[in-house]
């Protein structure tokens, strides 16, 4: 699908920083006329976003697991449930995760601004 350069979509979606407006194909999507489809563009753009962050979130902390294995890292990063989940590591690596969502909205200029 192509957009023309002058579409006034487009220059709308460049203009809006945020949303799904936002997105190029969102507007190529309306501009061929099929209904419904933008929203499961964006519902898609959605799922593959939490899998990411998911498994971001998986890595980082096997990650601190690991390295608290070799005792590179604080032994309380050792502790696992009965499922053998490294709870104190998911957690510890969860803080970051909300650090990096809420650098979305535009306050979080004044909270970064504090370190």
């Amino acid at each position: 699908m192509l957009v023309p350069y002058n579409s006034e979509d487009l220059a709308f979606a460049n203009e809006a920083t945020t949303g799904a407006s936002a997105s190029p194909f969102v507007v190529a999507v309306k501009l061929a006329g099929i209904n419904g489809l933008d929203h499961v563009l964006n519902g898609a753009i959605c799922m593959f976003v939490f899998s990411a962050s998911n498994t971001d979130l998986y890595i980082a902390s096997r990650t601190l697991y690991g390295l608290a294995s070799n005792g590179d890292a604080p032994a309380i990063f050792r502790k696992t449930d009965s499922r053998g989940v490294p709870i104190y590591a998911l957690g510890f690596s969860s803080l970051f995760c909300l650090l990096a969502y809420m650098n979305v909205a535009d306050d979080s200029k004044v909270v970064f601004g504090y370190f």
